[in-house]
């Protein structure tokens, strides 16, 4: 198994679970405090971030690896603090599958 591949549905999945949590916390804030202020929309960038990394785990390659580039930066911006495992997961993973030589074909 190639190791973009794994480190780009991980850390989706980590992207995704983080996003959930604060679309929760959203919703806590909105019910004691009245405006949940930005963490909706947080959690939908955190939430698209993710996706984009398990697609673009799953791709590979070239496209891949920018798709999950671009999606661990929105994990950071979207959650801070939270979203650095995401992105560092997703990072690597970007990285990796940037430098992936393509496989000589013999035919």
């Amino acid at each position: 198994m190639r190791g973009s591949f794994v480190l780009g549905i991980i850390g989706g999945i980590f992207a995704i679970l983080v996003a959930l949590a604060e679309a929760i916390f959203g919703a806590f804030f909105e019910a004691f405090f009245g405006s949940p202020g930005e963490l909706y929309l947080l959690a939908g960038l955190v939430m698209v971030g993710g996706i984009l990394g398990i697609v673009g785990g799953a791709m590979g390659k070239k496209v891949g690896g920018a798709l999950m580039i671009i999606g661990s930066l929105l994990a950071l911006v979207g959650a801070s603090l939270f979203g650095v495992l995401p992105f560092i997961l997703l990072l690597v993973g970007g990285i990796l599958a940037l430098r992936e030589k393509a496989k000589p074909t013999t035919s």
